[in-house]
C-alpha cells in the first residue's frame, strides 16, 4: 500500500479527532434539553409530523445501550423486533459496537427498502462504512475501523451538543458536506494509487492461484473419482430434484465435478468461485458459474430464490463472523423445504484433526460436526443428518479386535470428513 495514501488517512482521522473534541468542549458549555430542540428542529426543517416518520443519525445515540435494536426496528420497519432478528442484531451490536452499522443494515434490509423510511445523513453514513470497507480490502481494516469510530463519536457528540445545535444546524451540515467530499476524494484516491502499481499484486495472486490449482489436483484425484465419491449423495440428489425447480448454488464449486452430477438429475445447476482458473474451466465444459466472494454474490440474491445451497470444504476456510454471516444469508435466499448440504473434514479423526487439516496454509481451523449442527439449527434449518464419510482404508487399521484396538483404530482410522445436510421449514400450506 502506498505510503502517502495511508499519511492522508491517518491526518484526516486525526482531523475527526480533533472535530469531536472540540464538540465535546462546547456540550459542556451548553444548557437545555437538546433531545428535543433537535427533535422538534428536524421535525420543522422536513415538515414530517412524528419522530418515527424518519430517522436521523444522531437519534441512534439517544437510545440507551439495550433500546437500539427495538428502537431501529419501531422506526425503520415499523413494528416490534422479532426473537430472532433481534438477537440476530444484538449479536452484531455487540461484535461490533457500531450502531452506524446496525441502521444501515436495517435500513437496507429488503424489509427496509419496503417500508423506505427517510434515513437524514444516510449519504454520509454510507460514505463512512463505505470507506471503511474498501480500507479492510486494501489490508487497512485497522485504520477503517477507527475512522468508522471517529464519526460515531462526532455524530454521539453532536447528540449531546445542546440548545447551540440548532442554531448552528446548517454550519454544521456545510462542514459535513466538506468531509464527506474530502472522504469521497480519499476513496477515489487510494483506488487509483492501489491501481497503480497492481503487477506485483496481480502477479502474487496468479502465483498463489496457481499453487492452489496444483494443489487440489495432486491431492484431489481425478474428476471421474471425485463424481464417484460424491455419489455418496444420491438418495439426497433424488430428493431435491423431486421437490424443487429452483437453482441450486454450489459455493466453491471448484473444476464443476457437482455442478455436472447436479445437472444429471436434472437440477439448474449454478456455481460460484473466487479463482478465475476455476471458473475459465467451468465455463470450459460449459457450466454457469459466476466469478467472485460468495458472500457477495449470496448478498445479491433475491429471498427464497434458491432450492438448495451446497457447500464442500468450505466452512473450515472461514472465520466464525464469515461462518455465522454465510449461514445466515443461506437461511434466507433458500426457499421453504430447501436444503443446505455442508461437507468438510472430520476432526473426530485425530490424523485428520491434528495433521492431515494443516496440509492446505488456507485452512484456519476444523469445525466439529456438533458445532456446525447447533450452527444450522440455530438459523432454523431442521431435519439434521450428519454422515461420515472416507475412512481410512482397511491395510491402515491397526491389528487386533479387542475393545482397545478398535477403540485405536476408531480414533486414527475413522472416517476423514463428514457432511451435514438441513432443510428449512416447509410453508403451512406444505405441512398441512
Amino acid at each position: 500500500m502506498p505510503g502517502r495514501a495511508a499519511q492522508e488517512l491517518e491526518s484526516l482521522v486525526s482531523r475527526v479527532r480533533e472535530e469531536a473534541l472540540r464538540l465535546v468542549d462546547q456540550a459542556a458549555e451548553a444548557s437545555g434539553d437538546v433531545k428535543e430542540i433537535v427533535q422538534s428542529g428536524h421535525r420543522q426543517a422536513t415538515g414530517l409530523a412524528s419522530d418515527n416518520d424518519y430517522l436521523s443519525l444522531l437519534r441512534l445515540f439517544s437510545f440507551n445501550s439495550g433500546e437500539v435494536v427495538d428502537g431501529l426496528y419501531h422506526i425503520l420497519l415499523g413494528r416490534e423486533a422479532d426473537a430472532q432478528g433481534k438477537r440476530d442484531y444484538e449479536r452484531m451490536l455487540g461484535l461490533t459496537g457500531s450502531r452506524l452499522r446496525l441502521a444501515l443494515d436495517l435500513r437496507h434490509s429488503a424489509e427496509g427498502r419496503r417500508k423506505a423510511v427517510p434515513v437524514e445523513g444516510r449519504w454520509l453514513g454510507l460514505v463512512v462504512y463505505g470507506t471503511q470497507t474498501v480500507l479492510e480490502r486494501l489490508r487497512l481494516g485497522r485504520l477503517g475501523r477507527r475512522l468508522t469510530r471517529s464519526y460515531e463519536t462526532w455524530l454521539s457528540v453532536r447528540w449531546s451538543w445542546q440548545g447551540s445545535l440548532v442554531r448552528e444546524h446548517i454550519r454544521q451540515t456545510n462542514r459535513l458536506r466538506q468531509v464527506a467530499s474530502e472522504l469521497t476524494v480519499l476513496k477515489k484516491t487510494v483506488v487509483a494509487m492501489a491501481k497503480e502499481t497492481p503487477d506485483s499484486g496481480d502477479e502474487l495472486a496468479r502465483e498463489l492461484d496457481a499453487y492452489y490449482i496444483a494443489f487440489e489436483e495432486d491431492g484431489r484425484g481425478a474428476p471421474e473419482q471425485v463424481k464417484a465419491k460424491l455419489k455418496v449423495y444420491e438418495d439426497w440428489l433424488v430428493q431435491l430434484s423431486g421437490s424443487t425447480t429452483l437453482p441450486v448454488l454450489d459455493v466453491g464449486c471448484g473444476r464443476g465435478e457437482w455442478l455436472e452430477l447436479l445437472e444429471e438429475h436434472g437440477l439448474q445447476a449454478w456455481g460460484v468461485d473466487a479463482s478465475p482458473s476455476m471458473v475459465q474451466a467451468c465455463r470450459g465444459r460449459h457450466l454457469q458459474v459466476t466469478c467472485g466472494d460468495a458472500q457477495d454474490v449470496i448478498a445479491t440474491i433475491a429471498d427464497q430464490a434458491l432450492g438448495a445451497v451446497t457447500l464442500f470444504h468450505i466452512v473450515e476456510h472461514l472465520p466464525f463472523p464469515a461462518l455465522f454471516t454465510l449461514i445466515r444469508e443461506v437461511a434466507r435466499v433458500l426457499e421453504p423445504g430447501g436444503s443446505i448440504l455442508i461437507e468438510t473434514p472430520n476432526p473426530e479423526n485425530v490424523l485428520v484433526g491434528s495433521h492431515t487439516f494443516y496440509h492446505d496454509f488456507t485452512h484456519r481451523n476444523p469445525v466439529t460436526p456438533s458445532a456446525l449442527q447447533f450452527l444450522l439449527a440455530y438459523h432454523g434449518f431442521e431435519r439434521l443428518d450428519v454422515r461420515r464419510l472416507n475412512p481410512y482404508p482397511p491395510e491402515a487399521r491397526v491389528p487386533g479386535t479387542d475393545p482397545l484396538t478398535e477403540r485405536v483404530n476408531g480414533h486414527l482410522c475413522g472416517p476423514q470428513d463428514y457432511a451435514v445436510i438441513g432443510w428449512r421449514p416447509a410453508s403451512a400450506a406444505e405441512r398441512s
